[in-house]
This record gives C-alpha cells, sequence and structure tokens, in this order.
C-alpha cells in the first residue's frame, strides 16, 4: 500500500503558474528616452517566451499599451524606452510571458528629463573651399537629450543666415555617436565671392546655430582670346592667353569656333598642344573662304588638392575674322 502511494505522487505533474518577476528601477533617463527592465525570479514551471517593459502616463500600464520586448528566458533583461515626452510623469512594469500567461512586476514611477536645444560647431577647412561649392562640417557635441530630427548647413551673403530665410543644406545620414560630424556639400557658389555660412540642429527644443563664419570661394582661372591672324581663305591662327592659380591643374585648352556668334563645346573645336599657363595657339583649317568666323578660347581645369571636383571650363572673349 505505501509503495503504491509513492508511485501516484511521483506520477503527479508539477504545478504550472504564472511566473514571478520584479521591475528594475529606469535609469539612463532623459528627455525622450529612458532604460528600463527586470529579473525573473520564477518561471512559472515552464519556459518564459517573452519578456519586456510596458509603460504609459496612467498607472498600471500593461500590453493594451506602450511596450517593448526584450527577448525571451529567465533572468535579468533591460530595454529601451523611446518616443517619450520630456518633462512627463510616466509609469513603468516588466512583463514576462509562459504557457499559463503573462505576469507583470512592481510598477515604477519616473519623469523624463528636460530637453534642451542641440549644441552644434561650424567647421571650415580652407582646402575645401572651391570656385562653386565648399564642403562644410556640422558637428554637433550635444543633441540636448533628445534625438536630432534635422542637421546641415545654412549659408548666405549676409551675417547669420538661417533655417527659414536663407539657403540650407540638410545632412540626413543617420546620427553617428561616435564622430557625430557631417559633412555639407553647399552650392551653387559664385566664384571670388564672399558667404556666410552656419552649422545647424534641430529636435524638439528648438533649432541650434554655431558661429558664423565667413568663407571665400576661389578665383577662377583668367583666359583671352587673341586677335586671329595668317588668315588664308580656308585656315587661321587664333590663340589666347590663360592665368591660373598655383593650385590650378590645365586639364584642356583650346578654342571654339562658328559662323554664329557664342560658339561652345557642341560647335568646332580645336584644343592646343599645352596644358601650362600663359600664351598659346591654335591652327583651324578647312575653313570657308570668304566667310565671318566667331571664335572664343577656353580653358578647363581642376583643383589639384579637391580630386574629387568636376572638370570646370570657363570661356574668353569673343573675336570674329573673315577668311579670304
Amino acid at each position: 500500500m505505501l509503495i503504491s502511494l509513492l508511485v501516484i505522487a511521483g506520477c503527479k505533474k508539477e504545478e504550472k503558474s504564472l511566473p514571478v518577476l520584479i521591475t528594475v528601477p529606469a535609469s539612463g533617463i532623459r528627455a525622450t528616452s529612458v532604460v528600463m527592465g527586470g529579473q525573473i525570479a520564477w518561471d512559472g514551471g515552464t519556459e518564459i517566451t517573452a519578456r519586456g517593459t510596458c509603460w504609459g502616463t496612467e498607472p498600471n500600464p500593461d500590453k493594451s499599451g506602450s511596450f517593448v520586448i526584450s527577448g525571451k528566458g529567465s533572468g535579468t533583461f533591460k530595454c529601451t524606452l523611446t518616443g517619450l515626452s520630456p518633462t512627463t510623469i510616466y509609469y513603468g512594469r516588466a512583463f514576462a510571458t509562459n504557457g499559463s500567461g503573462t505576469a507583470f512586476g512592481g510598477e515604477v514611477k519616473f519623469t523624463t528629463a528636460r530637453a534642451y536645444p542641440p549644441t552644434v560647431e561650424t567647421i571650415v577647412d580652407p582646402t575645401r573651399i572651391s570656385y562653386y561649392v565648399a564642403n562644410i562640417i556640422t558637428h554637433i557635441y550635444s543633441d540636448g537629450g533628445a534625438p536630432i530630427t534635422a542637421k546641415g548647413i545654412c549659408w548666405g551673403l549676409n551675417a547669420n543666415p538661417d533655417v527659414v530665410n536663407d539657403n540650407r543644406y540638410e545632412n540626413t545620414q543617420p546620427i553617428d555617436t561616435f564622430s557625430n560630424s557631417y559633412m555639407c556639400n553647399i552650392g551653387p557658389l559664385m566664384p571670388n565671392s564672399d558667404y556666410h555660412v552656419r552649422a545647424y540642429a534641430i529636435n524638439s527644443a528648438g533649432t541650434s546655430y554655431g558661429i558664423d563664419k565667413l568663407i571665400t570661394t576661389l578665383p577662377v582661372p583668367q583666359v583671352t582670346t587673341d586677335i586671329p591672324y595668317e588668315i588664308t581663305d580656308n585656315s587661321a591662327t587664333v590663340g589666347g592667353n590663360t592665368t591660373l592659380t598655383g593650385e590650378d591643374v590645365i586639364v584642356e585648352i583650346g578654342v571654339f569656333y562658328n559662323t554664329a556668334p557664342n560658339p561652345t563645346i557642341s560647335h568646332h573645336q580645336v584644343i592646343s598642344t599645352s596644358t601650362v599657363s600663359g600664351e598659346f595657339t591654335c591652327s583651324l583649317s578647312n575653313l570657308t573662304p570668304a566667310t565671318i568666323y566667331y571664335v572664343r578660347a577656353y580653358v578647363s581645369w581642376v583643383h589639384s588638392s579637391r580630386p574629387w571636383e568636376t572638370v570646370y571650363t570657363v570661356y574668353g572673349n569673343e573675336v570674329t575674322f573673315t577668311t579670304n
């Protein structure tokens, strides 16, 4: 009889129940986020299939409102609650779910921090200022406790440009918590001109600006067209003169010509053998006798310290000549 009772007791299934857990107090409290979690003291005799934290602005929050999952299984876990409002009282509870249902830890009350406008700096690298564009860096030192929703550079001809009244370039790169520096390519700009530039960053607390900085774009190379000579019925010699800065590299020099004014790259072209600053000549051939021709010298160049730039081209003055 005793043996039978022991066998029956040994075969009885272990009783299952809801998990038992506690809510870990809030930490890392910011204006729009906080870290919370829980610790599971007992799994209730069956596997924890989901665990996390729920929260709200009213007491006793549950999964019918805001919640975040933090894996499964027993032990201690943490969750980052995001999308919160600054200076607001919230209530949070950890939860755990097993085969018997969902259980909650005790309620934790916390108040989010105040949000401030970001702290941002305008960084200018003179080697990245060109003729028609400039690369200016927006550096964010602090997000003010709230996520940055926009960042970039604004610029204009007057001091202290802003995002409402002046030009702006928005850098859409995700926030990088390691560097916090964002390159902004502003333009189009006018060569040999002064511009005011300011970094900006925006969060829910407002818009912040870096210090206004004045930049000057580079002067473009100059090119003049000389008066044609050695004119025959089907040929002529024409050239020009180029003046470049020490950091400019000539890609191509030559002349464009046509029987209509303002010849460009879409018309006849003769390329000079010269690729250095100074005088150059080009020989035009296969011309039509007794015809008026319009000629313009040109120079195409890049800046030696900015290989990332495109090739630029400027034209000289227009001159005319008539074949014999």
